[in-house]
């Protein structure tokens, strides 16, 4: 497996996030984007990687890439280079791709809260629990409709 790395760099929280990886009996790889360097808020990481541009980040990602079949894991920014080894690699085994579009206060009382320290915020919107959505299926359309007496095609 080879995990890429968030913007904020190869932080402890990503070398912590390989640790469970392997002690779950994974071979991990982690490559580092940043040459060494990281970044205490995402927002500096984000700086740093615009400077780089995402060509570069993409370059070294597929440099920094071992000639050997793997899994590429990419957390955020790093879904970059591991997509497109995923995509290009004859003996790419797969792709995971993680992305949370969120602040990170969602799950701050899940397991994913260790992996990215400083990133989580203990607040009352942590433990608010999302509405069901209106509609779950095309099931729930037609069970929907037929209480409220309308005809299932309109």
């Amino acid at each position: 497996m080879v995990l890429f790395h968030h913007a904020q760099g190869l932080t402890r929280g990503v070398h912590a996030l390989a640790d469970a990886l392997r002690a779950g009996g994974a071979q991990v790889t982690t490559p580092d984007l940043y040459a060494g360097r990281t970044f205490a808020t995402l927002e500096d990481g984000v700086a740093h990687a615009e400077e780089l541009g995402s060509e570069e980040v993409l370059a070294r990602g597929t440099a920094a890439a071992p000639e050997r079949p793997a899994v590429y894991v990419g957390v955020s920014l790093g879904a970059l280079p591991a997509q497109a080894l995923a995509q290009t690699r004859p003996d790419a085994l797969g792709a995971v791709l993680v992305s949370y579009p969120c602040d990170g206060h969602l799950f701050v009382d899940s397991g994913l809260a260790a992996f990215v320290p400083g990133q989580h915020r203990p607040a009352a919107a942590a433990r608010t629990r999302l509405p069901r959505p209106a509609v779950t299926s095309p099931q729930s359309v037609r069970a929907r409709r037929m209480r409220s007496g309308r005809p299932s095609g309109s």
